[in-house]
């Protein structure tokens, strides 16, 4: 039985543990607060009693997994199937967990009049769009070149491809289903390539367009640190679907070319813990919003940022009718969430989620 599902478990397990620590000093648990609240004891006790609590649900769904792998060792799809639920289980109580830290945020933070007492500023820099915080769309020509390529190299060496394709493999890199060879199924590959590529695009749209959240005690530092956020997570993911697009240009040349047969598969294992790895080294390294970068700032830790915890439905999910932006900062966490209060927005979710679901009909 493999142990890759649970070593691809461990960074899941410490993006729970470490999440309250990644987010901006002005947000807690789905709160805002004055930055200098931040650093009191009594959050800094919250964090650590998360942490705490979300490494013993972490420890004791580990020791379930290898339970599992244990009693059912000789039938790897029953295993994958138990794997899965738990792996989902394990994300609702990580959101009941955090759900409860919410609530006893919520009434500390009327405790502590911070909804009332204390300075609340917004500021917009009207120039935001004008400075290199991204790069250029036309990048991603580079990756559509290898899916042509692919497409081309594919039809022009269709004769070589065996009556049998192979569909699916186990995590030794065993084929577990074939499907026969026809103009349609030999074009999966370029095809899941071009909705990899669709995916990326509109991650690297949604950092873009984003709405910006700019610190009104030190802007200027507050903008620097943004822009390094967005061109770092930006960057980030070309470089990811990149080198995914070229592994699957790999997996289809192993169809005509036996000198792939070896690598492929040690490949893509070394690119899903690259990117895990990566993933919880930027998180640390930059934080949300660019909030562990280092750079000077001016100290006025009574003013509250933009204080809109009335449209952060359980501090999570972003719903703000007046608010024209599509896309704006996670409150918790380290990334980008939708508006759901923006019909459009809907409709690109939508999109990303119907286009994977389409390569189950093209197959």
């Amino acid at each position: 039985m493999s142990y890759i599902p649970f070593v691809m478990m461990l960074p899941l397990f410490a993006i729970f543990i470490f999440i309250p620590y990644w987010t901006r000093k002005t947000e807690s648990f789905g709160h805002t607060i004055p930055e200098k609240a931040y650093e009191s004891k009594q959050l800094q006790k919250m964090r650590k009693t998360y942490a705490v609590e979300m490494i013993v649900w972490s420890a004791l769904f580990a020791l379930l997994y290898l339970v599992g792998m244990y009693l059912f060792e000789t039938n790897e799809d029953t295993f994958g199937m138990i794997f899965t639920i738990m792996t989902f289980v394990y994300i609702i109580v990580g959101f009941v967990v955090y759900l409860k830290y919410h609530r006893q945020m919520k009434v500390l933070k009327v405790e502590k009049g911070w909804h009332e007492d204390v300075e609340n500023k917004v500021l917009v820099d009207t120039t935001f769009r004008n400075q290199a915080y991204s790069f250029s769309v036309l990048w991603y020509l580079i990756p559509l070149g290898f899916i042509l390529l692919t497409t081309f190299i594919t039809f022009f060496n269709y004769d070589q491809i065996p009556n049998r394709i192979p569909m699916n493999y186990d995590l030794q890199g065993n084929v577990t289903n074939f499907t026969h060879k026809s103009g349609k199924s030999v074009l999966v590959a370029p095809m899941t390539q071009m909705m990899i590529l669709f995916i990326f695009v509109f991650i690297h749209f949604v950092i873009h367009k984003s709405k910006q959240q700019v610190s009104t005690k030190n802007p200027e530092a507050s903008l620097k640190q943004n822009i390094v956020f967005r061109k770092t997570w930006s960057w980030f993911n070309y470089i990811m679907g990149t080198v995914l697009i070229i592994l699957f240009s790999g997996m289809q040349m192993m169809l005509m070319f036996d000198m792939f047969q070896s690598f492929m598969f040690p490949a893509f294992m070394i690119f899903v813990a690259f990117v895990l790895i990566a993933v919880i080294v930027l998180s640390i390294k930059v934080g949300q919003g660019g909030s562990r970068v280092k750079v000077q700032e001016d100290m006025d830790g009574d003013v509250i940022e933009r204080d809109d915890d009335e449209h952060w439905k359980l501090g999570i999910f972003y719903f703000n009718p007046q608010d024209p932006a599509l896309f704006v900062e996670k409150r918790f966490g380290v990334g980008w969430t939708n508006n759901f209060a923006r019909p459009l927005s809907w409709v690109l979710l939508g999109l990303i989620i119907l286009i994977p679901l389409s390569l189950i009909f093209f197959k």
